[in-house]
């Protein structure tokens, strides 16, 4: 969740981000353990260690394993922020993260309840994903008989929460998103093409019952008691998420989130209902909607493989907003 009081006013303070740059031969070596803090309230002035009570709770090495297994990006991204904030009265309801600044803030019991959850796949999707935090479905009307199975391309055997580290994913990726060092345009974000493209294309990007198109431009809203049929739109979309509609700012962090953990974590899910699969995180990826954004995200993901003249032809096609650049295949090894 990208934190603002307008959109673009939020974009600009992005863009004044220093210390995350694609050129550099080493990321840094400050662990995000050296930068959690906990407080009361989201931006009082005292932040201090966690307290006693709270000691069981496996927050710093799960932090610092998201820094240690992820790419050489997130890595950079973590290097950019200044303070990673649990806090403990959130006030904005539903909401487990946000962005601001060079700050990232967790509601600290919805950070608690996924980090200590035993199984990951015993919920129910909600709107975009499946909800970590209720056991009921806010969202689709026949949502307990829906089930979320997760694909794991080998086991888990270090211990990741996954849920934890695509949300930890889904902030770092609006820290990317909007800094100059990898966006020629930071205070609209890299899917900013996109956005003009889906609202002036609509037919483009639509599928049968009209899914697609940001919630800021057009009207059809996901509704609480929602039918689960949703879902088959979802798959075919050149969105990976419903939340992902809201702007282009989430589109990016959502696809860039679900990225990171497909390609470089291996995890993939899928949604059922009885015998019917309604959305498939990999064949979705495949759709031809998805492409154009699935290539910003290749490329920026492996931005410090590209060479110099690579990185100037991906911001003029940014820039001119063609969509003709495509990264070199490149493997995600963090290296």
């Amino acid at each position: 969740m990208l934190f603002r009081n307008g959109i673009r006013a939020a974009a600009i303070i992005f863009a004044c981000i220093s210390g995350l740059s694609a050129a550099n031969a080493e990321v840094c070596a400050t662990p995000p353990s050296d930068k959690i803090c906990y407080a009361d309230y989201p931006f009082q002035d005292r932040c201090g260690p966690l307290p006693d009570s709270y000691a069981a709770y496996p927050v710093e090495p799960q932090f610092d394993l998201v820094f240690e297994k992820s790419p050489r990006i997130i890595k950079e991204a973590f290097c950019a922020v200044d303070e990673i904030r649990v806090v403990k009265n959130y006030h904005l309801t539903g909401t487990v993260a946000f962005v601001r600044g060079t700050t990232i803030y967790f509601d600290r019991q919805k950070l608690f309840y996924l980090l200590l959850r035993n199984n990951e796949e015993a919920l129910p999707p909600t709107q975009y994903r499946w909800t970590w935090l209720s056991d009921d479905s806010r969202y689709f009307e026949d949502g307990g008989d829906l089930e979320l199975v997760l694909n794991f391309a080998e086991p888990n055997n270090w211990g990741l929460r996954y849920s934890f580290a695509s949300v930890l994913i889904h902030e770092l990726g609006h820290i990317i998103d909007t800094n100059a060092d990898y966006n020629s345009r930071p205070n609209l974000g890299l899917f900013h093409c996109e956005f003009a493209h889906q609202a002036l294309n609509k037919s483009d990007y639509q599928s049968r019952n009209a899914l697609a198109g940001y919630e800021a431009i057009f009207s059809d809203i996901l509704g609480v008691g929602e039918s689960s049929e949703r879902l088959l739109d979802l798959d075919e979309a050149g969105f990976n998420s419903f939340y992902g509609r809201n702007n282009q700012f989430e589109d990016f962090a959502e696809l860039f989130a679900a990225y990171i953990m497909l390609e470089h974590f291996g995890v993939s899910y899928s949604i059922t209902k009885q015998d019917e699969t309604l959305f498939d995180l990999v064949t979705h990826f495949e759709q031809p909607a998805l492409q154009r954004k699935l290539n910003i995200v290749e490329s920026i993901v492996n931005y410090h493989n590209l060479s110099e003249a690579e990185r100037q032809a991906f911001q003029a096609d940014m820039l001119a907003c063609r969509g003709d650049f495509t990264p070199s295949a490149l493997p995600i090894n963090g290296k």
